[in-house]
This record gives C-alpha cells, structure tokens and sequence, in this order.
C-alpha cells in the first residue's frame, strides 16, 4: 500500500467536495447557523420575559373588591387596575388586562383566584407577579396581626430554608457545555461527513467515475483511505465550526447567558484532559467515517444513501436522549458503548474529573469499533457486486 496514492485520492475528493455546492452547505454553512438557531431564541424569550416582569401588569378585580388588599397591591407598582364591561376571557382575549383577579370575601378571610391565558406570555408573567404579590401581602397581614397579639412573626417561619450549590460556578458550567458538546460531536460526527462519504462513493458511482478509479493503478485500500480521510476530515471542519458556532452564539446571548457564558470561560478543563478528549473524538469520528462509507459504498444512488442514513442518525440520536437519565456517576460499562462514552467523557473533561479508567475504557472502545468498521468498510468496497451496484 502506497500512502502517497492514497493522499492523491484524498486531494482528489478534497477538491471535488470544495467545488460540490451541497457539501459546503452541509460542512460549513449548517454547522455555523445551526446553534444560533438553536439558542438565540431561547435568549430572546428570556429578554422578552425580562421585558415583561418589569412592566406593569394590567388587572382587572371583579367580585367582592377588597380596597385594602387593592391598595397594596397598587403601591407595589407593579401592577395597573382597570375595569372590564365584558367577561374576564373576553377581556383578556383583547388583550385589554393580561389577568382577572376574583375575590371572594369569607368571614375575615379573603379567597383570591387568579384568571389567566396560559398561552399568553404576558397573561403568564402576570400571574406569577400577581401571585407572589399575594403571598406577600398574606404574610404581611399574619405578621401585623401576630404583633396585635403581642406575639413575635418568626413563628411564622419556624424553617428556614436556604439553598447552597457546593458546586463551583465554573464546574457547573463545565456540566453545561460538556454535555452540549458531547452531543454535538455525537451528531456531528455522522452528519458533518455524511455528505462528502456519500459523494465519494454513490455519487461516484452516479456520475459513472467509479469504474474510472477502479482501473486505475490503485489498489481498493489505497482507493478507500483516500475517500476515508477525506470524509474524517469534513467531519472535523464541522465539529470545530460547531463549536466556535455555540460560543459565538453564547457570546451574542449575553443577557440570557450571561451566567453560563462567563463560567464557561473559567471551565475547570486540563490540557491532558483536552489531549485525551482529542485522542477520543478522533477515533469516535473514525468510527463514524467508517459507518458512512459503508452506507454510501452498498447504495445505488446518492438519494438511496440518503434514505439509509436516516435510520442511522436516528439511532445516533436514541443514546443522546437516553443519556439524560442516566445517573451522575454512570457505570463502567457505559464507557464501553458508542456515542454514549464520547457524551459521558466529555462532560467529565469539561467539570474537571478526568478519571484514568473512563479515559481507558473510552478509547479503548473507539479504537475497536473504529478498526472493526473500518474491516466492514473495506469487506464492501472490496465486493464488486456492492462497489458496481
């Protein structure tokens, strides 16, 4: 084997990938617009319920009116009442209040109910404003009447509840970009190289060239690592344009994110765990080249292997949900399995607990499964009736 043949083959689909309009889309222009997409709109919904809790709220009293209860709620300035002619629906439906505020008078008790659009974000905002704004007003009441009685208000809060996180800020940052991460290489890892693995082989196939390379003095091998390290490397650019992608779009989404932008720039991450989650994703991506060339290799057409892709990226997609129930300390055995020990691993990197035997197992794994589809990659290729189908 000739691995100067074979880097010719790889310039070769280099080249035609970079001239090919649907790889650029797919390797460059998808993985940089993809998370904006993504969680830009979760921070324009938090500006937008930022926006909201800091406006008055509209509310409308209808039942017995408690001016006292009224006032209070007035003085807080949070809220501005006005009256309705219609029922509480209509007039929240027109947008006139975003929530009706019913009282009903029992004895000394006051019975305060709440009506509101779930659907309507204002509506929503303003009855946890309104909500809260009555629980204070309750315990205000308690504790004046308590002090009426010559008795002290803390007996109102015979607990005190106070919540620590004895996590470090930059530690849970860590959690929260290890495990965006890890599903992201997960993902990307097929999809970033799926098109170019694809037009290597199908599409070669479709525009009559596979026969071309086929009687030239190349041998399968030769032929295969070339299109192999062509799509490992597409598969690469995508990971990283991904990544820089995310910490662009959590630079952007300050307001929403700023907590978790500034402890991501603080992650408790080594260079040795760095270097190992490489070594990691490198064989991972390897693995995932493989599978990809065996899909595009036994399909007829460029459309047929799409269609086969579909199934797999959907079993990609299963460990990535499943993941998520899984307990913080995972077993050893998860470290084993595909797609699951790439997730795992990098969250660890990025909280910091780079543990010697996960780090083992995991790459231990990649390199089997890695090796394995390549043999099954290279069995298809070397099958004429596969390779000429």
């Amino acid at each position: 084997m000739s691995l100067r043949k074979a880097f010719i083959i790889l310039k070769k689909e280099l080249l035609n990938s970079i001239r090919d309009k649907r790889i650029i889309y797919s390797t460059f222009l998808v993985p940089i617009i993809l998370p904006i997409f993504m969680l830009l709109p979760v921070s324009l919904t938090t500006k937008k319920e930022m926006k909201l809790q800091e406006k008055p709220s509209y509310i409308a009293v209808i039942g017995d009116r408690d001016e006292d209860l009224v006032g209070y709620l007035e003085k807080s300035r949070r809220f501005r009442f006005i009256e309705i002619p219609e029922s509480p629906l209509e007039a929240i439906e027109k947008e006139r209040v975003h929530c009706v505020l019913e009282i009903d008078k029992e004895g000394a008790g006051v019975n305060a109910r709440i009506l509101y659009d779930a659907t309507r974000d204002g509506s929503r905002v303003a009855m946890e404003k309104l909500k809260a704004a009555l629980l204070e007003y309750s315990k205000e009441k308690a504790r004046e009447e308590l002090e009426r009685r010559g008795l002290s208000p803390e007996i109102l809060e015979a607990v005190k509840v106070v919540e620590k996180n004895l996590v470090p800020p930059s530690k849970m940052g860590g959690f929260i970009m290890g495990m965006l991460l890890g599903v992201i290489i997960a993902m990307v890892s097929i999809t970033g190289g799926m098109v170019v693995s694809i037009d290597a082989t199908a599409g070669e196939k479709e525009r009559k060239t596979m026969e071309v390379l086929l009687s030239a003095p190349l041998t399968r091998l030769e032929l295969l690592l070339g299109k192999y390290m062509a799509t490992m490397l597409f598969a690469i650019f995508s990971i990283i344009l991904t990544v820089f992608s995310i910490f662009l779009t959590f630079k952007l989404g300050t307001t929403a994110f700023g907590r978790e932008f500034q402890a991501i720039t603080s992650i408790p991450i080594t260079v040795q765990g760095f270097l190992s989650l490489i070594l990691v994703v490198i064989f991972y991506i390897a693995f995932m080249a493989s599978i990809a060339l065996s899909v595009g290799t036994f399909a007829r057409s460029f459309r047929e292997a799409q269609n086969y892709f579909t199934p797999i990226t959907l079993v990609v997609v299963l460990p990535i949900v499943f993941v998520q129930a899984l307990p913080a300390t995972p077993g050893m055995e998860y470290f084993y399995l595909p797609i699951f020990n790439v997730i795992l691993f990098t969250r660890e990197v990025f909280m910091g607990n780079l543990d010697p035997s996960h780090f083992s197992a995991t790459l231990f794994a990649n390199i089997l499964f890695a090796y394995l589809g390549f043999r099954v990659a290279y069995r298809i290729f070397n099958n004429e009736k596969a390779i000429t189908r």
